[in-house]
């Protein structure tokens, strides 16, 4: 590697946001194997309060991370409870004790977590590095709360950032198409690299035999009713196969309503899955089904690949680029579409073991130590 030293800070938005989740693990990931791979790297993770379970378990980015009440038993407390505006607060104090970093460590590039803009006034000479996930909220912005600023936010740091990740080529072509005055040759693809994906080998869930597998949540655009509607006839029709929702949350109200709906209530069940559950749930389903509308990667995808998980995704965004001829495709409006594809992988092993064949061969192209790599040569660019 290039032997210039890089110290980058790092903030701490996405690691109050989430306990668990793609954009968390991403950094806990690039920072761990940045490190490992890079002596005369130094991240500066500015996380005082924080709920995230990738840093606190990983010894590198816990190292990396200055005076913090990081998951203290302590305050366990305060990050379980349900009051409105904990988010807020715990942002409010951790920006609070982060001013002083900001403006005295020794650091050369700014990378924030996300895309709150209260960093800009301390941009300085330092150079400020931005990763896109999606532009989800530019392409559906009737899915979210009029009072959701993220897509202001991230304007308005594309606009000042002195390169920009992107971490498919849809997502570049997107942000292209919504910020045609930003300049194609700032945004950088880098795709997200696979992680060592081990889970409990048997944990204390008893799953059904024969199941199709839902991971996450199951927000709008992740088309969940339209998968339920579709695969219902299915699910009727066999009565030893269940469609399997790990994590995400409980079913809300319009969900168990359609659920009954449809007559398929003793064939749909929900399992509160952490990620150490997550590979048993992949490894022993009968495909993995990804109906989402859109995705800025599909981090999903790789999952299935890495557990020997035959995938059925959406034809669209960035899952085709993803998965390439990993996978089985449908197009995620058409409810017929979804039936046939999801009927082909079923009821063909053939299939489903070609799958998992051209999934694991696929897996190849991602790594953590490229996205790693390629993530420090930008640093330094």
């Amino acid at each position: 590697m290039n032997n210039r030293s890089v110290r980058v800070m790092y903030d701490f938005q996405i690691f109050v946001r989430q306990k668990f989740g793609g954009i968390s693990r991403y950094f806990q990931q690039l920072i761990a194997t940045a490190a490992v791979l890079d002596v005369d790297y130094t991240p500066l993770i500015r996380s005082y309060l924080s709920q995230n379970h990738y840093i606190r378990e990983d010894d590198i980015c816990r190292n990396a991370v200055l005076m913090s009440f990081l998951m203290d038993p302590k305050f366990a407390w305060a990050f379980e409870s349900k009051f409105k505006g904990k988010l807020a607060i715990f942002s409010a104090i951790n920006k609070l004790l982060l001013t002083p970093s900001l403006l005295f460590e020794d650091y050369d590039t700014l990378h924030p977590t996300y895309y709150d803009p209260y960093l800009l006034k301390f941009k300085g000479k330092k150079e400020l590095v931005i990763t896109v996930y999606d532009m989800i909220h530019e392409i559906y912005p009737q899915y979210f709360n009029r009072r959701d600023k993220s897509a202001e936010h991230k304007r308005r740091l594309l606009a000042a950032a002195d390169k920009i990740i992107a971490i498919s080529e849809n997502t570049k072509r997107d942000v292209l198409r919504f910020y045609p005055q930003i300049p194609e040759q700032k945004i950088k693809v880098i795709y997200l690299g696979t992680s060592d994906f081990q889970g409990s080998a048997d944990p204390l869930i008893k799953l059904p035999e024969r199941y199709l597998l839902f991971v996450g949540n199951r927000d709008v655009y992740k088309n969940f009713a339209l998968l339920l509607q579709a695969i219902a006839p299915l699910l009727q029709k066999q009565s030893d196969l269940y469609l399997v929702c790990a994590g995400g949350g409980k079913f809300n109200n319009e969900e168990l309503f359609l659920i009954e709906r449809l007559d398929v209530k003793d064939k749909v069940i929900h399992y509160y899955a952490g990620d150490s559950d997550l590979a048993h749930f992949y490894k022993k389903a009968t495909c993995f089904i990804f109906p989402s509308l859109y995705e800025g990667f599909g981090i999903p995808v790789l999952e299935s690949f890495a557990c020997g998980c035959p995938a059925v995704l959406s034809s669209v965004s960035s899952l085709p680029e993803v998965a390439g001829d990993g996978a089985a495709y449908f197009d995620p409006k058409d409810e017929a579409s979804i039936f046939k594809t999801v009927c082909e992988v079923v009821t063909s092993e053939k299939l489903r073991r070609e799958l998992v064949s051209k999934g694991c061969r696929r897996l190849k192209e991602f790594s953590k130590e490229k996205m790693a790599m390629e993530t420090l040569a930008l640093y330094r660019s």
